[in-house]
């Protein structure tokens, strides 16, 4: 059984470790996506990002982080971390399969 509020502590110390302060009332991922957005947010903190997250979060089974003002290289650097979460489960990080239907990651592990 997942620990949400758990997860969700976690997720807010990842980030507070890089000076961003989130409230994941606003959204959450699962744990195991949080080494893409812990590679993801140093790397945007390496280029100048003011750390003004608006939200991170699943939706459709897609990952979404919304952040205020940001370069071209920031939102490559974004879209780089959506397209590797599409091939990562976000309950294990363990590469995935996508699901026919929603195209949310499976993990043939968790099956």
């Amino acid at each position: 059984m997942m620990d949400f509020k758990a997860d969700n502590d976690e997720l807010e110390r990842l980030l507070a470790n890089h000076g961003v302060i989130y409230d994941t009332s606003n959204g959450t991922v699962g744990r195991g996506w949080f080494p893409i957005v812990d590679d993801l947010v140093g790397h945007l903190v390496r280029l100048g990002w003011d750390r003004d997250l608006h939200q991170v979060k699943s939706k459709f089974g897609t990952f979404r982080f919304y952040v205020g003002v940001h370069t071209p290289e920031m939102r490559r650097r974004i879209d780089d971390a959506k397209n590797r979460a599409q091939e990562t489960c976000s309950d294990c990080c363990a590469l995935t399969a996508s699901c026919t239907a929603c195209s949310a990651p499976i993990c043939e592990k968790l099956e």
